[in-house]
């Protein structure tokens, strides 16, 4: 049996703006912070749980213009999104069943 793809979402109660190619996020409690580069493509197709992959296939549907999207760049992305807390890893048993 295949191992069920690590999936991501964003964290609770976190708001938005997109404004000049870069986003401004922020929450109850927690400082704004500005996301730019591939973390903004990620974080503007995270409205739902995804995987890398399902992320990646996301970008690249959204904007072709971009050409190959690389699932390492998307990684990346979403590893410095967790590590500012805006993006949190899903419970394995909850993302059995979430959309790629």
């Amino acid at each position: 049996m295949a191992a069920v793809p690590q999936r991501y979402r964003r964290a609770p109660r976190m708001v938005f703006r997109a404004l000049d190619g870069r986003a401004w996020v922020g929450g109850p409690g927690r400082d704004t912070v500005g996301i730019e580069g591939s973390a903004l493509f990620v974080w503007l197709v995270l409205d739902r749980p995804a995987s890398v992959g399902g992320l990646a296939q996301q970008i690249r549907t959204v904007w072709p213009e971009l050409g190959e999207i690389a699932e390492p760049d998307v990684q990346a992305a979403i590893d410095s999104l967790v590590g500012a807390e805006l993006v949190e890893t899903m419970p394995a048993a909850a993302s059995s069943g979430d959309a790629a």
